[in-house]
């Protein structure tokens, strides 16, 4: 059953005019620890807890943006959803200089949130239907295939008006939607997501129980 609405927040473009500085990123690839592996991008449970620079070629210009490592917001919308988060880690994104010097970019965060602290899309069935990866640096989870069939489950959300993603995307509930429209000039599009109380995937409803990711859930909740 259905017991709530949320929505997923996303760009309304064909194409983003930002760029990130692909000589950092392989620079930070290449450094054992500090990204976790590809098919995630994230950071890895033990960089998790320290903010991330994102280091631009062309600059932001949206709300919401894509990163690398942590989610880029401007922070106008962050300043709405920054309440609603009790761990956060905030940090700068920069603008790459031609002669390899970096200087802040005004007006853009970036956001890094534990993965604990994270939402998980998850099948609404039956039970086989997709599949989920997990990453083995951080343990975030990720629906394979199903979509638009995915779903949050309402004890993952835990009655917060704004989560984070395993993807690094954001969810709202109807009052912050409302809120965040009422920016001017905003190019924010909203997918709708169905809150249930448990998931038809045939999973434990709580990632707590699955175990596979004992090894992140049980070292990483007091």
């Amino acid at each position: 059953m259905v017991l709530a609405k949320y929505y997923y927040l996303y760009a309304r473009v064909d194409r983003y005019a930002s760029e990130i500085d692909m000589q950092w990123w392989r620079k930070k690839i290449q450094r054992r620890g500090e990204c976790c592996p590809p098919g995630c991008g994230g950071r890895p449970t033990a960089m998790e807890q320290r903010p991330v620079d994102v280091v631009f070629m062309k600059p932001p210009t949206l709300d919401v943006e894509p990163g690398a490592m942590a989610a880029v917001l401007s922070s106008r919308l962050w300043e709405i959803l920054a309440p609603y988060f009790e761990e956060a880690y905030v940090g700068p994104c920069l603008l790459s200089g031609p002669d390899g010097s970096v200087s802040p970019i005004e007006g853009f965060v970036t956001i890094q949130v534990p993965v604990r602290h994270q939402v998980c899309f998850r099948h609404d069935g039956p039970p086989g239907y997709g599949g989920y990866e997990i990453c083995e640096g951080c343990g975030a989870v990720r629906t394979r295939g199903g979509k638009p069939n995915d779903v949050l489950v309402m004890d993952d959300l835990r009655s917060r008006p704004a989560a984070m993603t395993m993807a690094r995307g954001f969810v709202v509930d109807a009052d912050l939607k409302a809120r965040i429209g009422a920016l001017p000039r905003s190019r924010i599009g909203y997918d709708v997501i169905s809150v249930v109380d448990d998931p038809r995937d045939g999973r434990p409803k709580s990632l707590d129980d699955w175990p596979e990711l004992a090894r992140w859930r049980r070292s990483s909740n007091p």
